[in-house]
């Protein structure tokens, strides 16, 4: 299961001013929000301020309650190589960003922060981002049919750093249309999240009719050159197809688009039957989604790695 990082300060920071607003009546639907991800999930907090004045904030206090809490002190490892942009003040913080899927502190300033989830691929939060948009990441979209709509839209909330990202689909490599029409949309979009080199795994079907050699060879130097400054594009047909969890999806490190009638999904608008995209994410709130999305990213790894088996076999 994923693990989350936090640090004192950044929590009683947060609490304080959420508390301050609440006696106001000052709506707060980002808060509420991240309060609810709190309670659904688990890692560590480094304590970096006093724990003797938990008692006044009483809403921090209802989460990490020390008989029932899923949360625990954050012991260092100093067998960790720290680059030279950190420093020294904050080499526990980096430590823990490293070793969890999400990070929330408000001590490192914005290059740092920018610096780290460019060269490691690690979300890390602010209170600043929380209170502006946290909401945004949790969001289920729904575009109906008909409604024009645009891979950039579908995509939005994909915009935290990501370690890895899978397009999975059966059918999308098939026909060069499906191809200009999605995913070259869909590479334009992870583009723009600016990571260096992120490693970009493209699963489809391996079918009769089709030179799945030659489709493999032509589209990953296509895209490898497109592309060449932000991912690095490796295409895997698997012999028959995706058999588990077959559902058309995109998958980062925190979320999973699925569309269960296939991501060849737009000319002008979406144009068949239920192809409403749906999200799901490390941070709705609800456990049963993050148990989820680390599944499907299980299961779309072990066809990944049948495909990589098949294709070394010839």
């Amino acid at each position: 299961m994923p693990r989350f990082f936090f640090t004192l300060s950044f929590l009683k920071s947060f609490f304080q001013k959420y508390q301050d607003n609440w006696f106001e009546g000052i709506s707060q639907e980002n808060q509420e929000s991240f309060i609810r991800f709190l309670r659904c999930q688990n890692g560590h907090i480094l304590i970096d301020d006093t724990l003797t004045d938990l008692e006044n904030y009483p809403h921090l206090y209802s989460i990490f309650e020390p008989s029932t809490t899923s949360y625990r002190p954050f012991l260092t490892n100093d067998t960790v190589n720290i680059p030279d942009f950190i420093p020294e003040e904050l080499e526990d913080e980096f430590i823990g960003i490293l070793s969890h899927a999400a990070s929330f502190t408000n001590s490192i300033i914005d290059k740092i922060r920018i610096d780290i989830q460019k060269k490691y691929f690690k979300p890390i939060f602010t209170q600043h981002l929380i209170e502006d948009e946290f909401v945004d990441y949790s969001k289920t979209i729904n575009t109906q049919k008909g409604k024009i709509s645009s891979w950039e839209k579908i995509l939005s909330s994909f915009k935290l750093p990501t370690g890895s990202i899978i397009i999975s689909d059966n059918f999308l490599l098939t026909r060069s249309e499906s191809i200009e029409n999605n995913l070259v949309p869909i590479l334009n979009y992870f583009s723009k999240l600016r990571m260096s080199k992120l490693p970009v795994v493209i699963l489809s079907a391996k079918k009769a009719n089709i030179n799945y050699a030659s489709v493999k060879q032509r589209l990953e130097q296509r895209f490898n050159r497109e592309y060449s400054q932000s991912f690095k594009i490796e295409i895997v047909f698997v012999e028959g197809g995706i058999k588990e969890e077959h559902d058309r999806r995109i998958i980062s490190d925190t979320m999973s688009l699925s569309v269960p009638h296939g991501l060849d999904l737009l000319k002008k608008g979406i144009s068949r039957g239920t192809t409403e995209p749906s999200i799901i994410s490390f941070f709705d709130g609800k456990k049963e989604n993050t148990d989820h999305l680390v599944f499907l990213k299980k299961e779309l790894k072990k066809s990944i790695d049948e495909g990589r088996l098949q294709q070394l076999s010839l």
